[in-house]
């Protein structure tokens, strides 16, 4: 559509008067509109999102002079955004999509500027705010110790690790977490194993969980397991031709009464196959070490003989697939078996895989 202009001169009227006014259209010339953002682009508006949460709007822009076209450009968008299809783009109306999933670090404000333009150059400008709110949880990792003092307050998270979250939606935010203990709660059990839910919820609707687990063994056969023994770290170098793991005797359990044909050595991760062949002797060589799994001392012999288990690196390499494990990687080792009359044990300990 084209518009006129006119323009009269001072003193053309007289106040109060009304006066008849002809002119010619010859000579006058037309004034070309600008191009318009149309619903429903949401110019100069603020949508909301979350890291992980789609964030989608449509743009449209037009022009009503007969014969013009309108390009449709935009300025600062995301990293990871799109547009379909892609800008700039041309039509009357001209139309595109805007289509983004906030990824893990993207929170923040971003300004997307749309701009439209006619043939003649005209512009019109549409500004979007787009506000990102980083809400995640994450879980501490899984912990494996040997029982000491049992629940609760062996699995406080004090202990065992705190949640780490991040919420800039509501920053009041605090996680929270329950537990499911199972089979026991004192020593003399299997094991006890306990599944933690850590839960974050917010004012604003968002909800999170992960999942950590708690296994505390059971001391009572009174022995463990120490890879590398005298040594710390625990060194498991593919070079060697043989590795020691000891079965560290204590004062409830001597090395005479385990079943030796029963021992078995595997990834506790259930990776590869169980291994029970080793060259097996009794000797003093470390002292047991109570603490959390994977922690390691260099203590020597204490006085009580252990078993000895010297495994062939080859054969170890092939059995726990050692070399697809990444170099200087720590690994957690069990080795299970029964005493004599038959109660079972679980013996753990982490080994450095060294290529």
């Amino acid at each position: 559509m084209t518009t006129t202009q006119l323009t009269l001169a001072a003193g053309s009227f007289i106040p109060g008067q009304w006066e008849h006014v002809t002119f010619s259209p010859a000579g006058i010339t037309p004034i070309e509109s600008f191009p318009a953002f149309d619903p429903p682009t949401p110019c100069f508006q603020t949508l909301v999102g979350s890291v992980g949460g789609a964030i989608v709007f449509d743009v449209v822009a037009s022009d009503p002079d007969a014969g013009d076209v309108v390009t449709l450009t935009a300025t600062g968008v995301p990293s990871g955004a799109s547009f379909t299809p892609a800008l700039p783009t041309q039509g009357n109306p001209v139309m595109s999509h805007f289509d983004w999933t906030p990824s893990s670090g993207s929170g923040g404000s971003y300004l997307i500027q749309l701009v439209a333009t006619d043939t003649l150059g005209h512009q019109t400008t549409c500004d979007v705010t787009l506000t990102v709110h980083e809400v995640a949880l994450t879980c501490p990792p899984d912990v494996v110790e040997v029982w000491t003092n049992g629940p609760p307050n062996q699995i406080l998270p004090a202990h065992t690790g705190f949640a780490f979250w991040i919420d800039t939606c509501d920053p009041s935010a605090v996680p929270t977490y329950s537990d499911t203990i199972t089979p026991g709660t004192q020593p003399g059990d299997p094991e006890t194993f306990v599944v933690r839910v850590w839960k974050l919820n917010d004012a604003c609707g968002n909800s999170l969980s992960c999942t950590q687990t708690i296994t505390l063994l059971s001391p009572s056969t009174g022995g463990m397991l120490d890879a590398a023994p005298a040594q710390c770290p625990n060194v498991f170098d593919l070079a060697d031709s043989t590795f020691v793991f000891s079965l560290t005797a204590g004062a409830a359990m001597d090395a005479v009464d385990v079943d030796l044909a029963s021992l078995r050595l595997e990834r506790v991760d259930g990776i590869g196959a169980k291994l029970k062949s080793f060259a097996l002797v009794l000797d003093d060589r470390a002292t047991p070490f109570w603490g959390p799994i994977g922690t390691c001392d260099d203590e020597g012999p204490d006085g009580r003989v252990d078993i000895v288990l010297t495994i062939q690196t080859s054969l170890a390499s092939r059995a726990f697939r050692l070399g697809l494990v990444p170099d200087g990687a720590a690994l957690a080792m069990r080795l299970t078996g029964r005493l004599l009359d038959g109660t079972p044990f679980d013996l753990r300990d982490v080994i450095v895989v060294q290529h």
